[in-house]
């Protein structure tokens, strides 16, 4: 599989992107074929498989389903639980969340110029706040980039972007 940059942000995506517009397909989608779950999940570990890391998904496919059913599909997903204990990992030797070793890690990313947080709580604010402070090793940023290299699905395209405009 080739891979490009996505325009200047850093995220390197498959040249080719998986769409979801048949999970479970209903209206005038449904001309188009009905993707289930099971079906789904199949078709996704082929993508990974061949390299593809890009999935285009819009609330509007089949009024939602088409989500669910990629929300389905990608549940159990083995890398991202990887990823997760990665963090958490790397997390424990700072005595930090995973959250924190998240965004910290991103900030490390030169295309990243600014990240949106968010947060419940204050607790969890003050948490997300003090990612600027926390100066991952090398090591902990090549474990974190390696295991994000293409090979699963980090990124997800928007293909509703002309009725954002109307």
């Amino acid at each position: 599989m080739e891979y490009r940059y996505l325009g200047e942000s850093g995220l390197k995506v498959s040249t080719l992107t998986f769409g979801t517009a048949t999970f479970g397909a209903v209206g005038e989608l449904s001309k188009w074929g009905s993707t289930d779950a099971k079906e789904a999940r199949r078709l996704l570990e082929l993508c990974v498989e061949a390299g593809v890391n890009l999935v285009d998904t819009a609330n509007f496919y089949s009024q939602g389903r088409s989500e669910e059913i990629l929300g389905e599909a990608i549940e159990n997903q083995d890398r991202l639980y990887d990823k997760i204990e990665l963090l958490v990992e790397i997390a424990e030797g700072y005595a930090v969340s995973a959250a924190e070793v998240a965004l910290a890690w991103l900030l490390t990313r030169p295309a990243i110029s600014s990240l949106i947080i968010g947060a419940r709580t204050e607790d969890q604010l003050h948490t997300n706040l003090r990612c600027v402070d926390l100066k991952l090793s090398q090591q902990d940023i090549e474990k974190l980039e390696a295991i994000s290299r293409p090979g699963s699905f980090t990124h997800t395209g928007i293909s509703d972007l002309w009725r954002r405009r109307a």
